[in-house]
């Protein structure tokens, strides 16, 4: 594939997946066009990365409020109707103990979930109250009567490492809430959505292994050496042990508001110094 062909690929999936409307479309686009003959060197290469792109998770900024509006009317619909006429919500971040004093995106989406109630806090004719927690000293002594939830929110569940950390967190502090735990996300990869189907699971999308999930089996196994391929190539060799197909292997397309380390790092990952003087990646995680 010349470098002519694979832009003009490039470019109709901007245009069809209306990439070129986001916030910062032509850093990105850049990034990606400057691939050519820098990260990807023969046509298989092209067409894979082509490949993915056309299934990729682009979330900007902007789409989060909307998200967020689907993801809290879908949770509270799904409620029985509570006596005396108002739900009692308590939001609480997933995340690890060692994180609590540090603003995760859980804290940002029960910042949107909060603004979003309190604009309209009556919701199917019930009036719903939120109360936000942050540490998980503060669940030891909490007692959900009928009418009362937790849930467990975030913008994103890939491995589910941090999740089932957060879970374990509040079994050593307060078991009781273990049968009423509800969990909020934006997307989840479909290998913890099945994970963690003892709980409820609220969420938009599911997000499909990259690869695993859209070939069959023996094209499946070929995609992935050549991604491989391609990661030797430009990752140290220590650095990539850990991220190869995104961590855990969890081969996710998507980008937020920071790309999840489960993506592909070829899209965020921390290349070696002499493929970083011809190109950047397009959703970096790192300043370096």
């Amino acid at each position: 594939m010349t470098s002519a062909e694979y832009l003009y690929e490039l470019n109709q999936i901007f245009k069809e997946k209306e990439w070129d409307k986001k916030e910062n479309y032509s850093n990105v686009l850049n990034s990606l066009a400057n691939f050519h003959g820098q990260i990807i060197k023969d046509p298989q290469e092209c067409k894979l990365l082509l490949d993915l792109l056309k299934n990729f998770h682009w979330i900007s900024f902007n789409e989060y409020y909307g998200l967020c509006n689907t993801l809290i009317e879908k949770f509270i619909n799904s409620l029985p109707p509570p006596k005396g006429g108002k739900y009692k919500i308590y939001l609480f971040p997933i995340i690890k103990e060692k994180h609590e004093k540090n603003t995760k995106s859980g804290h940002f989406i029960i910042y949107i979930f909060k603004a979003l109630i309190s604009n309209n806090n009556i919701i199917n004719n019930f009036e719903i109250e939120v109360i936000d927690l942050t540490r998980f000293s503060e669940l030891k002594n909490l007692n959900l009567r009928k009418n009362e939830y937790l849930a467990l929110v975030d913008d994103f569940i890939g491995s589910g490492e941090t999740l089932t950390q957060c879970i374990d967190e509040i079994r050593a502090n307060n078991p009781s809430l273990l049968k009423r735990i509800n969990i909020l996300t934006l997307f989840i990869t479909r290998t913890s959505l099945n994970n963690f189907k003892r709980y409820s699971v609220f969420y938009n999308t599911d997000i499909a292994k990259g690869i695993t999930d859209f070939y069959i089996p023996i094209d499946a196994i070929n995609k992935t050496k050549i991604m491989k391929q391609i990661e030797n190539r430009i990752f140290n060799r220590t650095w990539i042990s850990e991220y190869s197909l995104g961590y855990d292997q969890q081969e996710c397309l998507i980008n937020l508001l920071r790309c999840p380390d489960n993506t592909f790092p070829i899209f965020w990952g921390k290349y070696k110094k002499t493929v970083l003087n011809h190109v950047k990646p397009p959703f970096p995680r790192h300043n370096e």
